[in-house]
């Protein structure tokens, strides 16, 4: 699954400052609901996660997604983590090989973030450290860090604007981005860079529309793994429909470009619907076509889409995803065309006890050669007992396998971990 790292042929690293392009796409009219904005829960867009995509990019989602209703906590400005964790992973490496071995794991972590509100919006800081040792492994002990902020404003009773950019260097198998994308890779260290931003308009009380840009770049400490960045932008016209419904269509224009391979544009254009059933569940739904022109003159017309399903009640939720998108395999260096999948459920026993698990399920294939198929299976569960004074005692449970189709045949690899962890976190104003 390796590939040499090769020069860069395409552009200079000024790309971070590439121009943002935010498209407007005719909207047909509808019978418009009473309600004043579109459905919440699942909607066509979050910071980060674009139409049509998994997000791929900053690891700020918790290990497991919670799908119930979040618990009311009192405004800070102020809030500071700590963790002192004990893991064994029988296969830690991820790599197929006679030498590898077992090993226990012993890690500490910290951060430290910042919330400012202000007249018109919000400003927020943050910072966080860690550092992992294994007992029988050799050069993968390490410190890492990450940092970032993230800000929003109202420039007018029916704009707001909000960005975010952030820093990160942690293990691959920690990058939770990766790991929803159906990206599971060996050990190593991921440097990520992330940054977005969102503008949005409300021109009635039913229509809205929300132009973003997202740039993302991987750096990884491994030869055997490509570095690559991408760069979207795009538009998203939705209108809110009778009976808690709503309905927009989105444009979406994606650049991938792994260091060294083919550089691909891909011009996505999708109908989105959403759907409130009750106060318990939503729903919703995105259909549409890709175009992309390949390096030697060959053109792709692939369907891209995704579906997603919440359901919410007082001790107990659950969420379903499924998404068939183009973008790039980050650390494998081609372009894919992926189907991923995931299922995430909690439960509550009374209020200091929680249970959450997922599957996450990705099947890569390199666009330029569908038969090479990188498939990937994670499976997780947290057991949380919250004990008084802000402390939280965790037991975590992990399964990771790999199945990379290769000319020669397919490798497979897979991992089992547990881990016990005890965390503290304060908050103050």
């Amino acid at each position: 699954m390796s590939r040499a790292r090769g020069p860069h042929p395409h552009r200079p690293a000024s790309a971070l400052g590439g121009g943002i392009l935010a498209a407007l796409v005719l909207f047909v009219s509808w019978p418009a609901g009473a309600q004043e904005d579109p459905i919440g829960g699942p909607g066509p867009f979050t910071p980060g996660q674009l139409p049509g995509q998994v997000p791929v990019g900053d690891n700020t989602e918790p290990p497991v997604q919670s799908a119930l209703p979040p618990q009311a906590v009192a405004p800070h400005r102020w809030e500071f983590a700590l963790e002192a964790h004990e893991g064994w992973d029988d296969h830690p490496t991820f790599v197929e090989s006679p030498d590898a071995v077992s090993s226990f794991s012993t890690g500490a972590s910290g951060s430290l973030s910042f919330k400012q509100p202000t007249r018109r919006g919000t400003v927020s800081l943050f910072g966080a450290g860690s550092f992992l040792r294994y007992d029988s492994l050799v050069g993968h002990d390490g410190f890492m860090w990450a940092a970032g902020g993230s800000g929003s404003r109202r420039l007018s009773t029916s704009t707001d604007l909000a960005g975010q950019v952030s820093y990160r260097s942690t293990y691959t198998q920690e990058v939770e981005s990766l790991i929803r994308a159906g990206l599971l890779l060996p050990l190593t260290v991921a440097k990520t860079i992330s940054s977005n931003a969102t503008l949005s308009h409300r021109f009635s009380k039913v229509t809205t529309l929300t132009t973003y840009a997202h740039y993302e770049r991987y750096n990884f400490d491994s030869p055997e793994f490509v570095d690559g960045d991408s760069l979207n932008a795009g538009a998203i016209l939705n209108r809110a429909l009778a009976g808690e419904a709503s309905l927009g269509v989105s444009y979406d224009w994606f650049r991938s470009d792994p260091d060294g391979g083919p550089l691909l544009d891909f011009h996505s254009v999708y109908v989105n619907a959403s759907r409130r059933f009750g106060r318990r569940v939503s729903a919703y739904g995105a259909l549409g076509g890709s175009y992309y022109k390949q390096p030697g003159g060959g053109e792709g017309f692939p369907i891209v889409g995704n579906a997603r399903l919440m359901a919410r009640w007082t001790q107990t939720g659950f969420s379903l995803l499924y998404d068939h998108s183009t973008s790039q395999a980050y650390g494998l260096g081609v372009q894919r065309i992926a189907d991923t999948a995931s299922v995430d459920a909690e439960r509550r026993f009374g209020r200091r006890v929680s249970f959450t698990a997922s599957y996450a399920y990705g099947d890569s294939r390199d666009i330029l050669q569908e038969s090479t198929h990188y498939r990937t299976h994670a499976v997780r569960g947290n057991l949380s007992w919250n004990l008084s004074g802000g402390f939280i005692l965790e037991g975590r449970g992990t399964y990771w396998l790999t199945t990379y189709s290769l000319t020669t045949g397919p490798v497979r690899t897979t991992n089992v971990g547990c881990a016990l962890a005890l965390s503290y976190t304060g908050r103050w104003r």
